[in-house]
Order: C-alpha cells, then structure tokens, then sequence
C-alpha cells in the first residue's frame, strides 16, 4: 500500500516517524520501516526526513512526563539539536487545530495527557515539528 502511493505520486521527501518510533511504540517503529521500505524500492532519489525533537522541547515536556508511561523504550523520544535539525515546520494554526482534532480522536492516546498536562500545554507541544534527514 506504501508503495502503491509513492508509485502514484512520486514524492521528492516523506515524512514519517525514525527508527525508534518517536516513543518506541511498536506501531510507529512499523510504520518508519514501511515507509523507508517503500521509498528504496520506488523513489530511492526522494528524501526520507525523521520526526524528532528539540532539546528545549525535551527540557520542557519530559519532567512532565514523568510517571504518564508515554514512551516504551529508553532513548525515546529521540532528541536532536537545532543545528542538526534539516527543517522545523511551525504549524499555521487552522493545520494545528485539525491536527488537535485528530490527537482529541484518540482518546486512548491522549485522554491522560489532558488530564495532566492541560489542554492549552499539550496543544502547545505539538504545535512545531522538527525534523531530520535519514540517509537511505
């Protein structure tokens, strides 16, 4: 299916998790070699680019994740600093609220985080996402 859709349309870069999966869950870490798999397959010329963070990020939001069981493994979520960064995309805000919408629609996901973090905090977390190229 992966593959069908860079078939389709040929992308120059994909976004997707790295090979941690953000916070090592195991889905995550599927879908970054799906896509990995995909592009060298298809598009091995496109650009494969890895969500991360940023270390103010992580000095900001990791205290407060203490104790929520969020991420699955050590070493996650992966940290990079902003000189090693390829991109950071601010999201305009009409994106960020659909965005918003789609984190409010996994409530399994999220619900905890709301409870503890507040709603403007958690919003405000997710309204910048960093990213940096894998080789492949």
């Amino acid at each position: 299916m992966v593959g069908a859709l860079l078939e389709e349309f040929r992308p120059d870069s994909v976004l997707t998790f790295g090979p941690e999966g953000m916070t090592g869950h195991p889905d995550h870490k599927a879908v970054h070699a799906w896509a990995k798999t995909a592009l060298q397959r298809t598009s091995p010329k496109a650009d494969l680019y890895c969500a991360t963070n940023t270390p103010d990020w992580a000095a900001e939001v990791l205290p407060l994740s203490v104790g929520l069981d969020i991420f699955f493994e050590p070493d996650t979520p992966p940290v990079t600093p902003r000189s090693e960064l390829s991109f950071e995309y601010v999201i305009p805000s009409d994106i960020l609220e659909l965005k918003w919408q789609a984190l409010l629609a996994q409530r399994s996901q999220t619900e905890r985080l709301i409870e503890a973090l507040g709603a403007d905090v958690l919003k405000s977390f997710n309204a910048t996402e960093p990213f940096v190229r894998l080789e492949i």
